[in-house]
């Protein structure tokens, strides 16, 4: 599936042609190793580069919600068919201050005098379930833990987690940073595909689409097969500071499940498998209706789902100032 997930906070630079789309009002790879994903394009130079780190989970074709399709389901149809499923997380995240590590528990000297809990906990954020569409129902908020999942068999299923991935953006000459995997690009976004089946689920074939049951795994190695590792949650987490002058925008498309919250209130309702959806968000505007003071922190939270073997696309554009994307202890 496609992500293409373009943001400004300080200055934006391109990624101008966006339709807007399911803006949430606030109040209501190297792929031989482990290590950074990653490369610089044409137009970027080596440094400096900037990081965000981001967890994954990996689920089988076998987990209920992946490649479960309202083609094949025509007595219950649970997906818009016109673009993304509004509504299935709840508005505002929860912080699970009791089962958060010491690790990840912010501690930086330079967090603001009492920080809030979006700001020290923005690791242990959690999602609720909203209205349940999607295949969503019983399902999203174990997408994201270490719970397991149900199967579409009823049994319960392991997820496996890979932590401390870092996506890595190197700085563009037009000052901005980029990390961009696509067709354009010589190859899509598998960020799992370089970890064998001990720490995964394995590959799915691409040429099989909504797959209802039994595996679909396959060895090949090959960057260019049909064997890919589709089938995902990932989940990252950052802080900004907030300049008025810089006129930030947000800017975003992508498809399958995206859910963006600033300050731990949803802003980006992208939610479903669907095609991509576009929307941006007027940072100044934002800070207007909730009140922010110039130099102030916030905190960013994004959530991914990879749910049906397709296109993989990843674009994330960005220049910021004060962003921090990994654990700063």
């Amino acid at each position: 599936m496609v992500l293409v997930f373009c943001l400004s906070l300080l200055f934006l630079f391109g990624c101008t042609d966006f339709e807007r789309s399911n803006v949430h009002d606030p109040d209501g790879i190297n792929y031989a190793g482990s290590g950074d994903i990653g490369e610089p394009s044409s137009s970027s130079v080596s440094e400096p580069f900037i990081e965000l780190e981001v967890i994954y989970r990996d689920y089988p074709v076998t987990a209920a919600g992946f490649e479960e399709c309202d083609s094949q389901n025509n007595s219950n149809k649970q997906c818009s068919s016109s673009g993304a499923t509004t509504g299935m997380v709840q508005v505002t995240l929860f912080y699970d201050k009791k089962n958060c590590g010491e690790d990840w528990i912010m501690k930086d000297t330079e967090l603001p005098n009492n920080p809030r809990d979006h700001i020290v906990y923005r690791y242990c954020a959690k999602l609720k379930e909203g209205n349940g569409k999607c295949y969503s129902a019983g399902n999203i908020e174990d997408w994201f833990s270490d719970n397991g999942v149900n199967g579409k068999d009823g049994s319960r299923i392991e997820s496996k987690r890979i932590n401390g991935e870092m996506i890595a953006f190197t700085e563009q000459t037009d000052g901005t940073y980029l990390v961009q995997f696509d067709k354009d690009r010589g190859g899509n976004f598998f960020p799992l595909d370089k970890f064998g089946t001990d720490l995964t689920w394995g590959r799915q074939n691409t040429t099989s689409f909504c797959q209802k049951s039994g595996s679909s795994s396959c060895t090949g190695s090959d960057p260019s097969s049909s064997c890919h590792n589709f089938h995902y949650s990932m989940a990252g987490a950052a802080t900004f500071v907030f300049k008025k002058a810089s006129n930030d925008i947000f800017e975003f498309f992508g498809d399958d499940d995206m859910w963006i919250f600033i300050d731990g209130k949803l802003v980006v309702d992208l939610g479903g498998v669907h095609q991509q959806v576009a929307g941006n968000i007027n940072i100044n505007d934002l800070a207007a209706k909730e009140g922010w003071s110039e130099g102030s922190m916030h905190s960013l939270n994004f959530f991914y789902m990879e749910r049906q073997t397709s296109d993989a696309n990843l674009k994330i554009k960005m220049s910021l100032n004060g962003f921090v994307g990994t654990r700063v202890k």
